[in-house]
């Protein structure tokens, strides 16, 4: 019978070795890479949401009072406001969104209460914003950020 001797080779030691150190060295940097991918998109979303959250919330109080609202843009006490003119319960009430010392704010009333700018809600930190009617039916609004991303939208009123 016979046997079989094998050498060792020194690349039989040193293959292994390289082949592990490459793959190695490849995993570390596609997990930099992808971090470094992550966290630019993470930062990009965040710059995004915060320029477009007060869009966000005036698109949907528009869709939500579409039906049961006169939905107009008004001058509130010498601002443009969106408005919304509603009645419940015999009364007649009005919910103003408009832009006043450096924010969004949101103001719900009695048309018959004695109200003004500062008495309205925060709904969120704006350097500028900014409503217009272009056309019968459809609002156009523009808005900055604190760290002046500007977005805007263009929200269609039901008739």
């Amino acid at each position: 019978m016979k046997t079989h001797s094998y050498r060792t080779h020194r690349i039989d030691t040193i293959f292994p070795i390289t082949l592990f150190f490459v793959l190695t060295l490849s995993a570390v940097m596609v997990i930099t890479l992808a971090a470094g991918i992550y966290e630019n998109t993470t930062e990009n979303s965040h710059r995004n949401h915060q320029s477009r959250i007060a869009l966000s919330y005036i698109s949907e109080k528009i869709h939500q009072n579409d039906d049961n609202c006169v939905i107009s843009i008004e001058n509130f006490e010498g601002l443009e406001a969106l408005s919304f003119k509603q009645t419940y319960e015999n009364s007649n009430y009005t919910t103003y969104i408009y832009f006043y010392d450096g924010s969004l704010r949101e103001l719900f009333a009695r048309e018959d209460a004695n109200i003004s700018l500062p008495d309205g809600k925060m709904i969120i930190e704006l350097t500028d914003f900014s409503i217009k009617e272009v056309a019968d039916g459809l609002l156009y609004f523009s808005c900055t950020d604190l760290e002046n991303q500007t977005a805007d939208s263009y929200v269609s009123i039901a008739d």
